[in-house]
């Protein structure tokens, strides 16, 4: 039977702040396991979110006696795979979300519910000795959801067997219903996947972090392949593959590798939450961003001299886009072809006007052709950029149409 850590279906229903009483009608008949019961009430007093135990497995047996009754399904959907309980979600929230994610499955027939489980994790393991950027990256996925201590030492075959603790990119063993996430086992000829791919895969992450992370797929070229192979694949010389790497990733792999145990309340634990939240919270919202973008956006024709190209407009909107220029390049991507679309103009974040700027750096879009304008406070000196107090849509054209500049060939 799969092991679906979808969600803890309570049999109190939903407990909101407001302390309604469930509506019982609207979830379907359960039976609970006493182990779920007696975790709760040590570690959920009077149903307030806190911190579960580590190491608390819970099992919720759904059973349905005939079609009259409520709605059933017979497992939980793959969006409910996984979800977050620290912080983001409490326990009685996610019961409420996995009840009414069954309720919406109707079947014509009598079945009884197939288990679901939520496995609370108490610690994530990773090897040991130099650290690299798939398993760093993986860690803090998996710490920014669980906020649990991270080990790096070898794993034992009791921890391998042990759905609450997560291991990963070490163990020799892909086997994400008990959560150990390695890819080293993989054939020589396996498609270019990393530990990071595994753990997204599993959080139904990853189509979408292949699509809308660019860097993804060269990471996992660089951990299968080799710097070298990795640059052949990317057509560019071994040398420039060391000259994008950054600072940044030096120092933060380094202090990771120092580190045998990383609890918490540790400083570098924070940062990598912060790493890992962000690259979650990028992906579960980016297809509500997208849906945004087109419902507002406007596809702005431009002639110059004979010549015609677009230019996309988002105007601004309450509540306004946390970054609207890479959801607006985002959105003309997944159209599935641009067009003549070669311009973006959206909302500047950091004043009443409007930016302006290339769609994936069009050299026929040079914005220091309109520094001088008087509604134009700044053009960057490579011209890919400006930014302008116009706000009309007529104006906004105009600044694009005579930053254009004809490229010959």
């Amino acid at each position: 039977m799969p092991f679906l850590r979808a969600a803890i279906a309570a049999q109190v229903g939903r407990a909101d702040r407001s302390r309604r009483k469930p509506n019982k009608e609207a979830y379907p008949q359960q039976s609970v396991d006493p182990l779920f019961i007696q975790a709760r009430n040590q570690s959920f007093p009077r149903f307030r979110q806190k911190k579960p135990t580590a190491a608390a497995a819970y099992k919720v047996l759904f059973s349905a006696a005939s079609t009259t009754d409520a709605a059933r399904c017979s497992r939980a959907p793959a969006a409910l795979k996984y979800r977050p309980w620290h912080q983001r979600f409490g326990p009685m929230q996610l019961s409420h979300r996995a009840a009414h994610a069954c309720t919406r499955s109707r079947h014509n027939h009598t079945e009884e519910l197939r288990a679901t489980y939520y496995v609370m994790i108490s610690q994530i393991i990773t090897h040991p000795g130099g650290a690299h950027k798939d398993d760093f990256l993986a860690c803090c996925v998996l710490a920014a959801q669980n906020q649990v201590p991270i080990s790096r030492r070898e794993p034992t075959p009791q921890d391998l067997a042990d759905p609450t603790i997560c291991v990963v990119d070490v163990g020799d063993e892909h086997a994400p219903e008990r959560n150990n996430f390695d890819h080293h086992q993989f054939p020589r000829d396996h498609t270019p996947i990393c530990a990071l791919s595994l753990v997204l895969q599993n959080l139904g992450l990853y189509d979408d972090a292949r699509r809308f992370c660019d860097w993804l797929e060269p990471a996992e070229w660089f951990d299968c392949r080799g710097p070298a192979r990795t640059a052949d694949w990317l057509e560019v010389d071994r040398s420039v593959v060391n000259k994008l790497v950054s600072p940044i990733d030096i120092a933060l792999l380094r202090r990771f590798a120092d580190c045998a145990e990383l609890a918490p309340e540790h400083t570098l634990y924070e940062v990598m939450t912060w790493i890992g939240g962000d690259l979650v919270d990028y992906l579960e919202t980016l297809r509500t961003r997208l849906a945004f973008v087109a419902e507002h956006v406007q596809i702005l024709p431009i002639d110059v001299a004979g010549q015609r190209f677009q230019a996309a407009f988002m105007p601004r909107t309450k509540p306004l886009l946390d970054d609207p220029s890479t959801s607006l390049a985002r959105f003309l991507d997944a159209r599935h072809g641009n067009d003549d679309t070669i311009g973006l103009i959206y909302p500047d974040r950091r004043g009443g006007g409007y930016g302006l700027s290339r769609l994936h750096d069009d050299p026929r879009l040079d914005f220091t052709q309109i520094g001088a304008e008087p509604d134009v406070h700044f053009a960057h000196a490579s011209g890919f950029v400006a930014k302008v107090s116009a706000h009309t849509p007529e104006r906004l054209q105009a600044l694009m149409a005579q930053a254009y500049v004809p490229v010959s060939g």
